[in-house]
Parts: structure tokens; sequence; C-alpha cells
């Protein structure tokens, strides 16, 4: 018995030491200098997360996301999807209906779920509305603002696009990106839209083991119901807005 027990252990870490290596290859395996990293411009943190998204600086700019507010609120005097000097701070609608524009359907992540039965590889990628401290220069101010991210794989690799970081961040496999996003959602003002591409299946998007039975999360259109101050424990989105620029 003793000895059945130290070569399971001896198995065991064999395992272990394999996955390291495997995911360690995933890093090399990745050239951060062909990785397009928009980086962070005034208030257009959702700007940034979607031309990273894409991966295409072309993709979109703040000329055509302005037009997509004035779509969502035509007769509004002070454009709800945006702050009120027009600098950015895009929220959740802005980002839905560009992913629209690509032929990009969204899947807003519910929290009941267990983020375990997520199946990555058929997002395109997933984008985060996280939660930050206001900061000027070197102070950290007591004061929290909403800042888009995006996550996604690139060449089989998962990267934090993130436009405040100075370089993507290499997530590595499908069990790194799992547990960054379990970390990331377990604050409760981070959610999360996952981007699927039109044409494909949803119900692919989960192990059939998934917490919730009967219950799949759904695409889901806000427009110009969704308000910057909704009320926590409010029926509406928490919508998302850019970070300290």
């Amino acid at each position: 018995m003793f000895d059945h027990g130290k070569s399971s252990s001896s198995s065991a870490s064999s395992r272990n030491g394999s996955r390291r290596t495997h995911r360690n290859q995933q890093r090399s395996d990745l050239d951060l200098s062909t990785v397009y990293h928009e980086k962070q411009s005034r208030e257009l943190c959702a700007l940034h997360a979607l031309n990273n998204l894409f991966q295409d600086r072309t993709a979109f700019n703040k000329q055509l996301l302005d037009e997509i507010c004035q779509s969502l609120s035509p007769d509004s005097l002070l454009n709800p999807h945006r702050s009120m000097l027009g600098l950015g701070n895009y929220d959740v609608n802005v980002i839905m209906a560009a992913l629209q524009i690509r032929n990009c359907d969204t899947v807003w992540f519910d929290k009941r779920r267990n983020i375990e039965n997520l199946q990555p590889t058929l997002a395109l990628g997933f984008i985060l509305n996280v939660s930050l401290w206001m900061s000027w220069k070197a102070l950290t101010l007591p004061v929290r603002r909403k800042h888009w991210i995006c996550v996604r794989s690139i060449n089989g690799v998962y990267v934090n696009l993130d436009s405040k970081l100075k370089q993507p961040e290499i997530l590595g496999g499908d069990d790194e990106l799992r547990r960054f996003l379990k970390d990331s959602l377990s604050g409760k003002e981070c959610e999360m839209l996952i981007v699927i591409p039109r044409d494909s299946d949803q119900s692919h998007l989960w192990r059939s083991t998934s917490t919730l039975s009967n219950h799949s999360s759904s695409t889901r259109s806000f427009h110009s119901t969704v308000s910057h101050n909704s009320p926590e424990g409010a029926t509406s989105v928490v919508v998302g807005e850019g970070g300290v620029h």
C-alpha cells in the first residue's frame, strides 16, 4: 500500500509537471510583437476593447461608436450611452450594437453558472467590465470607475488585452483562462460578455454538467432602457463606463 501511494503521488507530480511544461511552451510560442494591443486613450476603453478583440486598429473608431450612440437614442438631448461631454465612456448597448455590425452575437454571462463548465473555444473572445480605483499621477483616489477589457485567444494562447496594460498579459490555455475569468468575476461589480460568431451553435458553449439545469444564457438586447445609474439589485444590467484616462 505504501509503495502504491508513493507511485500515485509520483504520477500526479509528473502530470502536473507536464501541464506546466505545456503552459510554458504555449507562452514561448506566442510572439507578443505580432499581437495588436491598443493602448488607453482618454475615455475610449470600449473602443480599445473592440479593436483588440478583432486584432484590427481599423475595426472601429470613435466616430462610428458615436453614430451608434445616436442611433440608439436619436431623440435624446444628452445621450445616455456615452459620457455627457461625448469623450467616450460607451455603455454595453454600444458594444453589443457594434459587435452586431461584425456579425457577432453576445451572451451575457450568468454568474449562477460554474465558469469551469465554459468551453471557450467556441467564443471569439470575452469582454469584461471591471471596477478600478481612480488615480491621479501617483495617487489612488477613493472612487471606483468601470473599465472595459478584452481577453481572447491568439495562436491558441489566451491573452489579456487590457488597454491599461503596458503589454498584453499571456494567460495560457483553457484552464488558465477559466482561472482568470473566475478571479475577475468573483468581484460583484465585474460583468462579462461572451462574444460568439453569429453562425456558431451557442448550445456548445457549456458542458452538459452545467450547474444550472434547463437554463442557458441568452443573447440580450438592452437598448436605451439601460441607465448609467442603475441601482444595485435592479433588473437592468450594470452599464460599463470607461476607467480614468
